[in-house]
């Protein structure tokens, strides 16, 4: 992102959060080969802890969420059927009403 931001200011840009003096410092000056291979070590690291962590955590969390799915389900099948009745009773509710302006109308 600090590259993007730099290259946007260089073209004449003007960021909205602009960077810090550590962020210039870092990304502002030209890197060597070797820098940039050990900048890609770090990231690429960094990732596959986070992945690891991740697959750790799978095991526990796809079980919570199967509960957690078998628990709301009754709760979500009785809240549609709530809101189907109410749909149903408003509807026929307004059809009854239109029927009742409809005889009005012919009879008046």
């Amino acid at each position: 992102m600090a590259f993007t931001m730099l290259a946007l200011e260089a073209l004449g840009g003007q960021p909205k959060h602009p960077l810090t003096d550590e962020e210039r410092r870092e990304y502002d000056t030209p890197i060597t080969p070797e820098e940039l291979a050990e900048r890609q070590r770090k990231l690429t690291r960094k990732v596959w802890l986070a992945v690891a962590f991740i697959l750790l955590l799978l095991p526990v969390c796809i079980p919570l969420w199967l509960v957690g799915i078998i628990v709301m389900l009754p709760w979500r099948i009785w809240k549609s059927y709530r809101l189907l009745r109410t749909f149903e009773n408003e509807s026929a509710a307004a059809a009854a009403h239109e029927i009742d302006e409809l005889e009005g109308r012919t009879h008046g």
